[in-house]
């Protein structure tokens, strides 16, 4: 099977006994799977000397308690459990990774012709409802997440960092967030952001967890403050660092920023507020210290994501 997939390149032995039926709408599976030195790439991850035991209670309850193995090279130990309880998928997340590097990022999925064909040869008052179907479908899908992250040195393409930790409790996770409840916490180690507005528009936990950053850059460069001078022997554009940590609390869909940080050789900046999924609006106070200008600079945020707005305070 592996074959229709250019090099996947698999190896090691997977074992493991099932007992199915045709009960509970084909949900009645359960059993185990076993990898034994398992190795397999889909670029540009490469995955090796994986070894472990999933266990499936049904497909609707899949867990493992421990599978370790080298990603990109690098040790690694992860465990979770998915859960779909009442069409609500409960995910439990560890991992414990030594090192994290990729090249490039992988390449963003495209439609599957058959689907692009369908929708161009569907007459055009059925495909309004289709779409909606589908997006409706993807924003109303309901999450419950716990996870704990651990990951050493990393270095991908618009990010560095000596070290990375997260700590997530949430609930009623939806793709817009507009519901979400709980807390999420994260620390990083020493590093640089060499191209933010890419690096967020990659990945939206990195959207998130980088956004109260993301709009004071931009109100701060609307005002003419330079809260991020470029330092010595930096690339144009390139955030260094030497720690940056974010708590933040959803209660309904609006995301209050308990605390986040920036630190580095020349600016401090820490900042509060409210971050609304729900009507878009900002609510945030921003201090910040540039050891350039020696002078303190408090910055209150209004206006929405999409339309962040400034003054000085």
């Amino acid at each position: 099977m592996t074959d229709t997939v250019a090099g996947f390149n698999p190896g090691g032995i997977i074992s493991g006994s099932f007992k199915a039926t045709d009960k509970l709408g084909g949900k009645d599976v359960s059993g185990s799977v076993s990898f034994k030195n398992i190795s397999a790439m889909y670029e540009p991850f490469t995955v090796s000397n994986l070894n472990g035991t999933v266990n499936i209670a049904s497909i609707d309850d899949v867990s493992c308690n421990g599978l370790t193995g080298l990603l990109n090279g690098e040790k690694f130990t992860t465990s979770f459990s998915y859960r779909n309880i009442k069409e609500v998928m409960n995910i439990v997340f560890d991992l414990d990774l030594a090192k994290f590097k990729l090249d490039k990022l992988p390449a963003a999925q495209q439609p599957a012709a058959s689907e692009e064909t369908a929708q161009t040869q569907a007459p055009a008052q059925a495909q309004q409802p289709a779409a909606q179907t589908a997006a409706s479908a993807s924003s109303n899908l309901l999450m419950n997440v716990k996870a704990n992250v651990k990951v050493g040195p990393i270095d991908v393409p618009y990010f560095r960092a000596d070290g990375f930790t997260l700590s997530a409790n949430l609930t009623d996770v939806t793709d817009t967030m507009t519901k979400t409840n709980g807390q999420v916490t994260f620390k990083l180690q020493p590093g640089a952001i060499t191209d933010l507005d890419s690096f967020v528009k990659e990945n939206k936990v990195v959207k998130i967890l980088l956004l109260p950053i993301s709009i004071v850059r931009k109100v701060a460069a609307a005002l003419n403050v330079e809260l991020f001078p470029a330092q010595e022997n930096a690339k144009k554009g390139e955030i260094s660092y030497d720690s940056a940590e974010g708590v933040y609390t959803f209660v309904n869909g609006v995301m209050r920023v308990d605390k986040t940080t920036f630190n580095s050789k020349l600016t401090d900046i820490s900042g509060s507020g409210n971050i609304n999924f729900l009507t878009k609006e900002l609510d945030m106070k921003v201090s910040a210290t540039v050891l350039t200008s020696q002078t303190p600079v408090v910055i209150k945020i209004g206006g929405t994501m999409d339309s962040p707005s400034g003054k000085l305070d």
